[in-house]
């Protein structure tokens, strides 16, 4: 026995629908045998209710008579004292594959309201008036349930007064934002609850709380106090909350959009955070990039204070603008950004794979802050950690920008260039590892900062040149001042630094070294010469020194059956013979100067043979390098060639002159190859000083 129709009207609704009712116009119903479809249609000013009355029977109602062919299942009956018509369905009677609702000519409201029985028939409501509005109403039943079905609702206007369950789908599409309304008693939090999926376009959370279980497909979400959605999310539109947002996994998409932003205080990303492509409209699972994609979209900025506990992975850019506590792997990112420090925490090794991780105020550490619900956001701000750290290392598999500290207990490795940042900042920057610090791509530091490189063991990989420089020069090179504490490995040729420090530690030289001022090497320290010449140089005629500690001397082996070595520092003429045991000799204390210039010579067994590589090499007959040098030399097109690799000057304050014939050009102190195969000559000629001689050096260099 069907219950009577709750009156879904309110007085204001009445008094419209008091001067319609005497009009000509009137809403209709009409069923389809073949599919099953009933359409109910409103009229300008209609409002048109439906709700669940018993189990298998609906309620319709509308403050204008029903017309429609008599159809078994369907009774009219009205007015009734409020001049309300209704429809009594019953679908154990009237077969039903989906009930619609459809305006006519002019603006209808469509209203759902659940009763105590769940719906247990699709309902569609399509609305196409720029007045129309759709609403989900007050019930005594909280939420209205779909019980087994789906319902699918389009309007320009869509008001959603109490929660909706639906054990298939839910989909809300809206020209305006869809609104959680105001009113009454009805609870302030709203939810969406679907198993397949929910679908909803912009909406105005008006100040409330926001539940999605199920996955959701959303085109944003404005002013909510909390979001939580735990399922898949497909984010193509902006979220905003005053209070918390919790997601589970998150897609970003599609990549044709603008930059995604998600804004909150707090924000919880429980599962994986990644870029989608190729969705069609009506989809919510989509094709992923996966990790070794080629992200192309504009990301995603994650206004706020962030707790993550999965993987970030192919994505155009991340940025995180508050404290980040990451206890998971970054893997395909352009560029990953925090504004604030960022704590590692997860695993023994964290790996942050993208083309440029920037970290404007450093990076720790740290315990993930256990944050997995909105209230326990507070605890991720929290500067005092108590728990021992779990992230022991972090690889930066790409550029690396620092402002701050960025500190580690165990080791940290940056394969490409690093680069510290201080603004107008009296501070230090400083990357510090409790064990290695490997920085295999180069260090930039600028001119108006410093960096403090403090680590167990530090390898730098060279301090380069800026794009385009050719020569260290006020103009070319505007680098600061460096301090490394503990071990120095340097192995490539430093370039580009204001002034070098090393304090507490042993230091191996495996590269030339200039610097606008001074450099000061304290404790012992190496010069790994390989095969070839190492020169540490001053261009503003500061001295380099060796404070404290003795200088050694290390090579690789030469050709053929040697009798000894000489290593030699000039201009000071300090030197050390080998005649066995490991390829080293100890300089000891070698006099500061502005330009000290390390090398080795061989002498063979046979004495008719001249010296491989003798420190002042004599000049041939023809000016050609001398015998047990080669006089060529492969470079490879398009490539920027310091001068002194392919010739190697001798130990003399004589005046410099290149030369060069062929398809080359020099330029700053390089050779610069053409981009196509060839063969070209350079000639070096330095003047006689004082006593030391002039000398003449030739090489062929070929490009392939």
């Amino acid at each position: 026995m069907s219950r009577p129709l709750r009156t879904l009207l309110v007085g204001a609704a009445l008094i419209v629908v008091g001067a319609l009712a005497s009009s000509a116009s009137a809403a209709s119903f009409a069923y389809d045998n073949a599919t099953h479809v009933l359409r109910l249609t409103g009229v300008t000013g209609d409002t048109v209710g439906l709700e669940t009355t018993d189990a298998g029977s609906y309620g319709v109602s509308a403050q204008s008579a029903w017309t429609g062919d008599p159809t078994p299942g369907v009774i009219q009956s009205g007015p009734d004292l409020l001049g309300t018509y209704s429809l009594s369905i019953d679908s154990n009677t009237l077969p039903l594959e989906r009930i619609e609702i459809v305006d006519d000519t002019g603006p209808v409201t469509a209203s759902i309201a659940g009763g105590d029985d769940p719906y247990a028939t699709p309902v569609w409501v399509g609305l196409n008036d720029p007045g129309s509005t759709a609403r989900i109403d007050r019930s005594s039943g909280s939420p209205i349930s779909f019980g087994t079905t789906w319902l699918s609702m389009s309007a320009p206007s869509i008001i959603i007064m109490n929660s909706i369950t639906a054990a298939d789908a839910i989909e809300l599409t809206s020209t305006a934002p869809i609104l959680l309304g105001n009113g009454g008693s009805e609870p302030t939090a709203k939810s969406l609850t679907a198993t397949t999926r929910v679908k909803t376009s912009a909406m105005n959370a008006n100040g409330k709380d926001l539940t999605v279980q199920g996955p959701w497909r959303t085109a944003g979400v404005s002013n909510a106090h909390d979001i939580h959605a735990v399922s898949g999310v497909t984010l193509q539109g902006d979220l905003g909350a005053t209070g918390a947002i919790a997601l589970g996994d998150l897609s970003v998409g599609p990549p044709a959009q603008s930059p995604l932003t998600i804004t909150a205080p707090g924000i919880i990303l429980q599962g994986s955070v990644h870029e989608q492509v190729g969705c069609a409209d009506a989809e919510i699972t989509c094709e992923s990039l996966g990790a070794a994609g080629a992200p192309a979209g504009p990301g995603l900025v994650l206004d706020g204070a962030v707790n993550a506990s999965g993987p970030w992975s192919a994505m155009g850019s991340i940025e995180v603008t508050g404290i980040t506590h990451l206890g998971n792997d970054v893997s395909g990112v352009r560029t990953l950004v925090f504004d604030q420090v960022a704590r590692l925490s997860g695993a023994a090794t964290r790996t942050l794979q993208a083309n440029e991780v920037v970290a404007r105020d450093g990076i720790t550490a740290e315990p993930g802050c256990g944050a997995n619900s909105i209230g326990d956001m507070s605890a991720c701000n929290s500067d005092t950690q108590s728990i021992p750290i779990r992230t022991a290392n972090v690889v930066v598999d790409g550029a690396f920008t620092s402002k701050g500290t960025t500190y580690l207990a165990g080791n940290i490795t940056v394969t490409g260039l690093s680069r510290v940042l201080v603004a107008n900042s009296p501070t230090n920057a400083s990357i510090q590892a409790g064990a290695r610090l490997n920085l295999a791509g180069g260090l930039s530091v600028p001119f108006t900062g410093s960096a403090l490189l403090s680590a167990t063991s530090t390898v730098l990989a060279g301090m380069p040149l800026d794009a385009g420089a050719g020569s260290i020069d006020a103009a070319a090179c505007d680098g600061g001042p460096v301090t490394v504490t503990g071990d120095l490995s340097i192995t490539a040729p430093v370039e580009c630094v204001g002034s070098l420090t090393t304090v507490l530690g042993n230091v191996t030289i495996g590269a030339d070294v200039t610097s606008a001022w001074y450099q000061s090497y304290t404790g012992p320290t190496t010069i790994a010469l390989g095969s070839g010449h190492i020169r540490l140089k001053s261009e503003g005629g500061a001295l380099v020194n060796f404070p404290e500690g003795g200088v050694s001397a290390s090579w690789d082996a030469a050709p053929g059956d040697i009798a000894s070595y000489t290593a030699i520092a000039q201009p000071s003429g300090t030197s050390c013979t080998w005649a066995s045991g490991p390829l080293s000799c100890a300089l000891g204390a070698v006099p500061s100067a502005s330009d000290i210039q390390f090398s080795v010579s061989s002498t063979p067994r046979a004495a008719t043979t001249p010296p491989t590589s003798p420190p002042n090499p004599p000049t041939a007959a023809d000016g050609t390098l001398p015998t047990g040098r080669t006089s060529r030399r492969t470079v490879a097109r398009g490539s920027r060639t310091p001068l002194t690799r392919l010739i190697v000057p001798p130990a003399s304050r004589g005046k410099r002159t290149w030369s060069e014939t062929g398809p080359c050009t020099i330029r700053s102190g390089r050779l610069m190859a053409p981009t196509r195969a060839g063969t070209c000559k350079i000639a070096l000629r330095v003047a006689k000083y004082r006593t030391t001689p002039a000398w003449t050096g030739r090489v062929t260099v070929t490009i392939k």
